[in-house]
């Protein structure tokens, strides 16, 4: 794919210019995640997503052109990838799903969207909220963040253990693991998801 066409299809899909398009993956991020809990029950998800250097690149130049490498992220930068890059992601709830047992979790809006620049890579902060919290107590809690279409590979930081922790609830344990219930891009890709334990 040339670097024209793999810069409109990444910007496509990420910014809601067009359908999507069939190579894969050509977008890659990785995250962080903090659970929020609240009266022992999961209430949102605080991510830290951190965006590869090609598309970081892109995006910079369409939303932010006037940004110098180096330099931190003006309001109206962050304002501008919010509006026009990150608020489409809303399309595909923010590639994040939470199951209680085998029950679809609803979300709310995202919330707190910042983002900055650290070397070559832009990153963003958010909160999703969950539509009503989720108690890990009555049924085991499942994150899964990851594009159904695997254009954009999300993948944790770490996935033996730094890419989660857990916030407001100390009797609680999250762990990654393979998902082999939920397998993504016509079933050949199996992601890698979150799973929460209580005692």
């Amino acid at each position: 794919m040339s670097g024209a066409l793999l810069r409109a299809a990444a910007v496509a899909l990420l910014c809601g210019l067009a359908g999507p398009v069939a190579a894969h993956p050509h977008v890659w991020i990785s995250y962080h995640l903090d659970l929020v809990f609240d009266h022992a029950r999961l209430s949102a998800i605080h991510q830290l997503w951190q965006l590869d250097p090609q598309f970081s690149s892109m995006l910079l130049q369409d939303q932010a052109p006037g940004h110098r490498k180096g330099q931190p992220l003006t309001a109206a930068d962050i304002a501008a990838l919010r509006d026009h890059a990150f608020a489409n992601l809303a399309h595909y709830a923010y590639f994040t799903q939470v199951w209680a047992g085998d029950t679809p979790v609803k979300l709310g809006p995202a919330r707190d969207y910042t983002a900055h620049v650290t070397g070559d890579a832009l990153s963003y902060s958010f909160v999703t909220p969950l539509a009503a919290p989720a108690d890990p107590h009555s049924a085991p809690l499942t994150i899964g963040v990851w594009d159904e279409s695997y254009y954009v590979d999300l993948e944790p930081t770490d996935p033996e253990s730094a890419a989660v922790s857990v916030q407001g609830d100390s009797s609680c344990r999250a762990a990654i693991a393979e998902d082999k219930g939920h397998p993504i891009y016509f079933g050949t890709v199996i992601p890698l998801a979150v799973r929460i334990a209580c005692p």
